[in-house]
């Protein structure tokens, strides 16, 4: 999917936050699922801090336009999210640690963050489109 849309670097950040904010729900509604489990264990996703990481390390990035052009740190990767659990912290004789309003909260703000991530990548895709048209004529 990535692939398709060229090298505009901001754009495969977006789709790569929207598929960790997708990912986020899923987990967090597992959780939610399982907050009657004895011993189940909560999850988390971790994206934001690795893509911070990754994007702290890459440094100078050159976009090439031609196969001639010298790449200069073209190849960095947009880190997937990863699922963590915490086995660490239990708040019940159970051994159950999920809390089920923290995740509720978590639930709700997941929510507007895909919502704002898909509308933001919607008019990236509108500005992407209206330069290819006004470059036609």
């Amino acid at each position: 999917m990535l692939e398709g849309i060229g090298n505009d670097r901001t754009l495969m950040i977006l789709l790569k936050a929207l598929n960790a904010a997708a990912v986020r729900q899923m987990v967090i509604s597992n959780n939610i699922a399982n907050v009657d489990t004895p011993g189940f264990k909560r999850g988390e996703v971790e994206f934001e801090s690795l893509l911070r990481r990754a994007l702290e390390e890459s440094g100078l990035l050159g976009l090439t336009s031609s196969e001639r052009h010298i790449p200069i740190n073209s190849e960095e990767e947009i880190p997937e999210p990863r699922l963590v659990v915490e086995v660490d912290q239990s708040f019940r004789e159970d051994g159950n640690n999920v809390d089920i309003d923290a995740e509720m909260a978590k639930l709700s703000e997941n929510a507007i963050t895909y919502s704002l991530l898909a509308h933001i990548i919607s008019v990236r895709m509108e500005m992407l489109r209206t330069m290819i048209n006004e470059g036609r004529g």
